[in-house]
Parts: C-alpha cells; structure tokens; sequence
C-alpha cells in the first residue's frame, strides 16, 4: 500500500477544483458519448458520472482503494448505478470482448505499463467498440518538452505516478486500431503556461 494513494485521494478534488469547468466539453466527448456496456479506467472520484448517458451500464476499475468511498459518493449524487473494481490497466480482470466502450480521462499518463494498457483495452472491447480519452500529452515545442523531460521525475513523485512527458497521441495512433478520431488542445490551468492535451476516440 503506498501512503500517497491516501494523501492522493484526499487532495484530488480540491486541486483540481480551479480547472473542472475547464474539463466539462472534454468530459462531453469521452464519458458523454460512451454507451452500452462502459468500463471506465481509473474512475477517480467519479468526476464523469454526471456525463454518462442515462441507460449506461457502467463499472469502474480503478487501483487506489482510497477513491472507492468517493466513487461511492459521487454515483449516488449522479444518481447512476456503478459497478466498481480494483484492479490495474495493464491486467484489467474481465473477458475479451466484454465492452462495448472504455473511457480515460487524465489516467494514461498515470498507468506503470502504457503499452500493456492500450493492449488490455483492445483486448476487453468489443469488436467495434470504441475508446474514449482525454489525456494530457508532452508538448511538441522543443524547449518545453526538454523541460517537461527534466522535471518530470519530481512531478512524478508529487503526484502520485502521473507522467508529464508521454506522447500518448503517438502511441495510440501507433495501437492498431481500425479508425481514430484526435483532437488537440492547449488546456488553461490560471498560469502563464497551458498544457497540451488531446480527447478522441479509437475504433476497435
């Protein structure tokens, strides 16, 4: 067990309260066109059950047991039935073909295996099916991505696994998958600075 896991849930909210509402349409497009059968990777506290359609059938997998009361919470609230899950993306404990669409929102730089993750998530969806993220990736201006490279390691350990500099476009445009749907954009988080991201969909 890894104390930040605690510390990590505890803070999640209120860090990212200032920049939520800047979230909401990426939210729309991942979560918010989900349907059928949903497996969210890395649920959080649940920040994208209000999105999800009315008649989703939605289970959560995520590994820090501390978010579990929060996921709680937070379907209630949303009044959405959730099934939830421990477990890790890079070993998801379901089925081949189990899911008609799988969601990440801000979870791939996290994940301890990224290419066992993507190949997890093929393998559980349906043929057909689709998957939904919005992840934040590294900048392609060459100094800041040498800077994002240097400070990584500490921004790491400050929060809890998340990677600033994984070209996660690349790597899902590189995954196999049959039509992919990407969009870029400069997130405003109230600095000087914005952080790259991108949100779309993977057809399997």
């Amino acid at each position: 067990m890894n104390i930040n896991d605690k510390i990590f849930a505890f803070l999640y909210d209120l860090v990212n309260q200032s920049v939520e509402p800047n979230l909401i349409d990426f939210r729309k497009m991942t979560a918010g066109y989900a349907s059928g059968n949903v497996l969210e990777i890395g649920a959080g506290t649940g920040a994208n059950f209000r999105f999800y359609k009315p008649d989703t059938q939605l289970t959560v997998l995520e590994k820090n047991e501390y978010m579990f009361p929060k996921i709680i919470d937070s379907a209630i609230r949303c009044e959405i039935d959730v099934t939830s899950v421990r477990g890790t993306s890079y070993n998801i404990p379901f089925a081949d073909n189990s899911f008609d669409s799988i969601v990440t929102t801000l979870v791939l730089c996290t994940v301890d295996d990224l290419e066992s993750t993507i190949l997890e998530i093929k393998r559980v969806l349906k043929p057909g099916g689709a998957f939904y993220f919005y992840e934040h990736v590294k900048s392609k201006e060459r100094i800041r991505g040498k800077f994002e490279d240097y400070i990584n390691p500490m921004w790491r350990y400050l929060t809890n696994g998340c990677n600033l500099n994984r070209d996660l476009a690349e790597v899902i445009s590189g995954s196999g998958f049959t039509k992919i749907y990407l969009q870029t954009h400069q997130l405003s988080v109230g600095l000087p600075i914005t952080i790259p991201n991108i949100v779309g969909n993977a057809v399997l």
